[in-house]
């Protein structure tokens, strides 16, 4: 009897315990599958089912990994505090907002899942290996991207031109210039920051034909905002990572000249170049020649502009489409394209009002200060690459935003998911410290 006892109650069940690990692979391979289908889709459209798909297995494996470990804390983290004020905003907008179902619809689809992805990333990544992991699948994910616009670009013959074309009227799953683009730049910034930490001659010809290549897509869709963004990128890298400048400055100095052989030998000279630049001059904005998107961009936040400066606090409500209330109170004619101001601070000023803007600008700050910190009180080779690699993207990111407003859909998931990871190591970097400080004061 007591050997029986022995092998129940002492000895534990090796069976039930290989069960419980198995339950538990099998959890987390759903969460990373679920991320794994939501990052590969970001660079397109038509595809959404496998978003949501995604979305819900990432959900239901990490509720169900909270029920097997009886564990329902979520791991705080300092970003909260500022999305609650933000959300706060949001819905003292709903009193004002133009059109209430879909105010209500956009504030779930985009806020309140957005929301929840960040919350549930920053809580799962309690590990480095985790993180490495899903920062893997965009690695995955952007060689596909480039195997499929590299396919588009031969099917239109190598003609930049057409394949510019295909990308903005959305041919096949294309998901715009403006959002590919985009996502490009997220691609170059994290793989441009990875030469500075990688060793290896192999590992830097990896890296360099895939940086070239993402470089390349990015100047072929024919969007300005972007390229002045990634040279934010290049040159706000020296600020941040003081150490190897003159490897820094030969890296800015080839990607430039590399930037303008293509730009030069290509139909994109004239694509990119493309306002009425002697009008400009006379600092004449009046909308004369519609060949221009810049003059047209001040006429539409001049409007913008005007309605804040009339009612600072209302808000219209979130979503594009309550730009109508602002089309239906103005006097004036607004020009073509009026459907949001081209700038993703003035869109959120004018949804939310001035005081929605100051929430989010606070959101800005600290996911920028957890970057900053993280990058120096790293240990970790990985650590200080992500965190480094991080703050050159909200750079980035946020000035594209200040010329076109593209944070919705998978430009938004890409952001938050890198964040959430961001914020994740942040989280583990402040357990490690304090477990050290413990540990010396006993």
């Amino acid at each position: 009897m007591f050997k029986i006892l022995q092998k129940k109650i002492i000895l534990p069940d090796c069976s039930q315990h290989k069960n419980a690990t198995d339950i538990i692979k099998l959890l987390d391979l759903m969460v990373i599958i679920g991320l794994g289908m939501i990052i590969f889709i970001i660079p397109f459209k038509h595809i959404n089912a496998f978003k949501s798909i995604g979305f819900v297995m990432v959900c239901i494996g990490w509720l169900s990994l909270k029920v097997r470990f009886h564990n329902w804390n979520v791991r705080s983290n300092p970003l909260l505090l500022p999305l609650l004020l933000f959300f706060i905003t949001i819905l003292i907008s709903i009193i004002s907002c133009y059109y209430l179902n879909y105010t209500q619809s956009k504030i779930i689809s985009e806020f309140i899942r957005l929301t929840i992805l960040f919350i549930i990333i920053a809580d799962y990544c309690d590990t480095r290996n985790k993180v490495s992991k899903i920062f893997l699948l965009f690695l995955l994910a952007n060689i596909a991207s480039l195997i499929y616009f590299g396919f588009q670009f031969f099917y239109h013959n190598l003609d930049i031109q057409k394949f510019s074309q295909a990308i903005s009227t959305g041919q096949w799953i294309s998901n715009g210039t403006p959002r590919t683009s985009t996502y490009f730049l997220f691609a170059v910034t994290f793989i441009y920051a990875a030469f500075f930490y990688i060793k290896g001659l192999k590992l830097y010809a990896g890296l360099t034909v895939l940086f070239l290549l993402n470089l390349f897509f990015l100047i072929a869709t024919n969007q300005r905002a972007p390229l002045l963004a990634c040279f934010c990128v290049f040159v706000s890298l020296p600020l941040i990572y003081k150490k190897n400048i003159k490897k820094i400055l030969i890296a800015i100095l080839l990607t430039i000249l590399f930037s303008g052989i293509i730009i030069t030998a290509t139909p994109l000279k004239s694509m990119l170049i493309h306002e009425n630049w002697s009008q400009i001059k006379k600092l004449d904005f009046s909308i004369k020649d519609k060949s221009g998107s810049l003059v047209l961009r001040l006429q539409i936040q001049r409007y913008v502009l005007q309605y804040l400066k009339k009612y600072p606090f209302t808000g219209i409500g979130y979503g594009r489409k309550n730009f109508d209330k602002v089309v239906a109170e103005l006097k004036e004619l607004p020009p073509c394209g009026f459907n949001h101001a081209h700038n993703a601070f003035l869109n959120l000023a004018l949804h939310t009002g001035v005081q929605g803007l100051l929430a989010f600008i606070l959101i800005l700050f600290v996911q920028f200060k957890m970057a900053w910190k993280g990058s120096k009180e790293a240990c970790n080779e990985f650590d200080k690459y992500f965190f480094t690699a991080s703050m050159l993207y909200i750079i980035g990111f946020w000035v594209r935003m200040q010329f076109d407003d593209v944070v919705r859909r998978g430009i938004a998931l890409n952001y938050w998911i890198i964040i959430g990871l961001m914020t994740s190591l942040f989280l583990n970097l402040e357990t490690a410290k304090y477990n050290r400080l413990y540990e010396n004061k006993t």
